[in-house]
């Protein structure tokens, strides 16, 4: 199964700093493709300028700032990092988009409507809940 078990051992927590700007976001979240894929960068910090490098190298202010989506018509790793004035710049986020030329599985359904799922990912709680009433006890 591989990984080492860590139960009992402390565990690092998520960085909830209000001063860190949000990591990037990619779409897509990674591809395959034949001849060129379009890339879009996004951070949930309202305002934040995102600097992204194609190299591999660590994405810092002085790289290519993002100003709107982007063709890759190769192998590629994406670096981005957002930064805000103020504010700690985020993470550096990684996504890898790979050229190939086999040819991708059709979509089994090109035509088909998304929709909305018929179901909550997560339940809404019942907020009028109860426990059952404990039973009486028989006599004896």
């Amino acid at each position: 199964f591989g990984g080492t078990p860590t139960r009992g051992q402390p565990q690092v927590a998520p960085n909830m700093d209000p001063n860190l700007v949000w990591s990037p976001e990619f779409d897509p979240r990674g591809a395959i493709f034949n001849k060129s894929v379009q890339v879009e960068l996004s951070s949930r910090t309202a305002d934040a300028e995102i600097r992204y490098t194609l190299d591999g190298s660590e994405p810092d202010e002085s790289s290519t700032r993002y100003n709107g989506p982007f063709d890759l018509s190769d192998t590629t790793v994406v670096k981005a990092r957002a930064y805000k004035a103020g504010m700690k710049p985020s993470t550096v986020e990684s996504m890898k988009f790979t050229r190939t030329e086999a040819p991708l599985p059709a979509n089994p359904s090109p035509d088909a409507d998304p929709g909305q799922p018929p179901f909550e990912v997560f339940q809404k709680p019942n907020l009028n809940w109860q426990p059952p009433p404990k039973p009486e006890k028989a006599d004896e």
